[in-house]
């Protein structure tokens, strides 16, 4: 009997018709770990994608981990001053005088007397000016016994020519982005000749004051001043 057991126990296991053998309890118990195993992978695989899904969600808020939380909303919505709150407090006198000090830096007559090359007399006259805040300025030479005058406006040549009977001419520019009317008068009066410059057909220095009044009506606003 006993070497009838031990010879049962050498034949191999017959395989069933699906061609695998029979679950032995060892198996059994490979296959339960195998399983369980792959459970807690599946279970550590599923946290991992919740916590990605949970980072995910999370949002960046300037300079600062992901965890900072953004700012509330500020209500209602900040607006900006009105600029005669952001300027320092300033009175009408104050500002009158500063506009009066900037239009004598500003709108300025020089005068001088040269010679040519071949020793005539030569008047040379400039002007210099504003219209709203641009600066320009008016260059006349001329020569009174050849009668050659050049006219410049904001250092470029509009007028280069010479008159052998000189009584006086007119000239008319435009300048600035404004296109004000620069009007440039030569005048012989008696033996010797003047000159002058128009600005919008106003002499200059009307037109001076009326520049100084447009400035105080466009910056007295800013400053919360009202024009008297």
């Amino acid at each position: 009997e006993q070497e009838d057991e031990e010879e049962e126990e050498e034949k191999p296991k017959r395989k069933p018709k699906g061609g695998k053998l029979k679950d032995t309890k060892d198996t059994k118990d490979k296959q339960k770990k195998k399983n369980k195993s792959k459970d807690d992978d599946d279970d550590e695989d599923e946290d991992s994608e919740f916590e990605y899904r949970l980072t995910s969600k999370k949002k960046t808020v300037g300079v600062g981990s992901v965890n900072k939380k953004p700012p509330p909303p500020s209500f209602p919505p900040s607006v900006p001053l009105h600029p005669a709150q952001q300027q320092p407090k300033v009175t009408f006198e104050q500002l009158k005088r500063q506009i009066e000090t900037d239009a004598d830096d500003i709108w300025k007559i020089d005068y001088a007397k040269t010679s040519t090359k071949l020793g005539f007399n030569k008047n040379c006259m400039s002007w210099q000016f504003a219209v709203k805040e641009e600066i320009h300025a008016v260059e006349l030479y001329h020569s009174t016994l050849s009668g050659k005058r050049t006219i410049k406006l904001d250092g470029q040549t509009k007028v280069c020519e010479k008159k052998l009977s000189d009584a006086g001419s007119v000239y008319n520019f435009k300048c600035g982005k404004y296109g004000a009317v620069v009007t440039a008068e030569v005048r012989l009066v008696g033996l010797s000749f003047t000159y002058e410059v128009y600005i919008n057909e106003r002499p200059f220095d009307q037109a001076k004051v009326l520049w100084m009044r447009e400035m105080l009506e466009l910056e007295a606003p800013k400053y919360g001043l009202n024009i008297r």
